[in-house]
């Protein structure tokens, strides 16, 4: 059972590419995270690196950031409002993001020869002239073609303040990396999503 968990597991590793992520989060537990229903939209920055052969960030990464944002925060039933919708409303905290990262990439990787070791079966005596199976470890080489190889990166820094005392009360830089998919926006959605949960009222999660 356990051999075929890992193989399970090596299969699902080589369907959905290698993933990485890296998050330092900071959330105040003094705070009264409870009284959040309509968060302000302060800032957007973005940081990304222009585009070449290799990279390809993502168009409008501001407009992208802030409809994930908002989406993951309304089904928290939480606002986030920005510019001139936000006049007149009562806001309990401000967020500010940076985009470090948000796009897609590629690589060419050239063609090249793996070394694997197998079982090859065959069939021997034993010491009473018997007919047994064995199985002998053989060297082989296994040549793989180039190819393109694809990967999906996201890494955002947001930043909540209560928006009477100015005070930090939760920051995170969320960096995640996904091989195999060129799909940003659904990690730019996971990332909102996490944020969401993190800094909404208990009853809505």
């Amino acid at each position: 059972m356990k051999k075929i968990l890992l193989i399970l597991l090596a299969l699902l590793t080589l369907v959905m590419g290698t993933a990485y992520a890296d998050k330092n989060r900071f959330k105040d537990a003094t705070y009264n995270f409870q009284k959040i229903h309509s968060i302000h939209l302060s800032s957007i920055s973005n940081q990304l690196s222009p585009a070449n052969n290799t990279n390809m960030p993502a168009t409008d990464p501001g407009v992208k950031v802030e409809i994930a944002l908002r989406n993951a925060l309304l089904k928290r039933n939480v606002q986030l409002m920005s510019g001139e919708e936000a006049f007149g409303v009562i806001h309990q905290a401000d967020v500010s993001v940076t985009i470090r990262k948000l796009g897609s990439g590629r690589w060419w990787k050239a063609p090249w020869d793996e070394e694997v070791t197998e079982n090859e079966k065959t069939i021997a005596k034993d010491e009473h002239g018997h007919d047994v199976v064995v199985y002998i470890p053989v060297q082989r080489y296994i040549h793989h073609d180039g190819e393109w190889q694809y990967e999906a990166y996201a890494d955002l820094d947001l930043t909540l303040k209560d928006m009477d005392t100015g005070k930090i009360v939760y920051t995170v830089q969320d960096n995640r990396v996904r091989g195999g998919t060129t799909d940003f926006e659904g990690m730019l959605g996971r990332i909102c999503g996490d944020f969401a949960k993190d800094v909404t009222p208990e009853m809505y999660r």
